[in-house]
């Protein structure tokens, strides 16, 4: 079971391609025969880990994909680290402005559990523009993509990307680099259980 998580509207916009795309690529992975579900997410600090948490454990995922616009990127962000900080540069959607405490009890930093570099080629090579970031901001996504690595059971592929505006790339191909993503870590965890 593949999830991808997308956010709800924030800072006074009314749609987020985060949540266009990642239910896209559920509908898409459905379609194809493959079990995915989908869960729109909470802009806001405290709230969003937990219902990814609650949501992967119920659904018995064994990936996660969680989804998160950036509006000053062009392409796709494939997120490799976390930051254990926490800062809003605008309010949350509880209105809550953290200014540089820690996510959780643990480690500076923490890496994504999804094979970006595999997935890198694998979107590049469909056409779609991509690359490798190792800055997820301090914001809800971080916080986010800081919790799932840290919270998961280890051996569950859980990760981050960040997608743009639809106006820079379009809400299929988003969709579309969201299928390789999840399906190149399923392939990694079926590929784990047999060896």
């Amino acid at each position: 079971m593949i999830l991808i998580t997308g956010f709800e509207p924030f800072g006074g916009e009314t749609e987020n391609p985060s949540r266009l795309s990642a239910r896209l690529a559920v509908e898409n992975l459905n379609r194809e025969g493959v079990s995915a579900a989908f869960l729109e997410v909470p802009v806001v600090f405290a709230r969003a880990g937990p219902a990814v948490i609650d949501k992967a454990a119920s659904v018995r995922a064994d990936v996660v994909v969680c989804v998160g616009v950036a509006g000053d990127r062009k392409l796709i962000s494939l997120e490799r680290t976390a930051y254990n900080v926490k800062r809003g540069r605008i309010p949350d959607n509880d209105g809550a402005k953290p200014d540089g405490e820690i996510i959780l009890p643990g480690p500076n930093t923490l890496t994504t559990r999804l094979p970006v570099s595999k997935a890198l080629d694998a979107i590049k090579a469909a056409g779609i523009p991509v690359e490798i970031s190792d800055d997820a901001g301090r914001y809800v996504c971080n916080t986010l993509l800081y919790t799932v690595v840290a919270q998961l059971p280890e051996e569950t592929p859980a990760g981050f990307v960040h997608v743009p505006q639809a106006s820079e790339v379009s809400i299929e191909k988003q969709a579309e680099a969201l299928q390789i993503v999840a399906m190149l870590a399923l392939e990694q965890v079926k590929a784990q259980t047999l060896g």
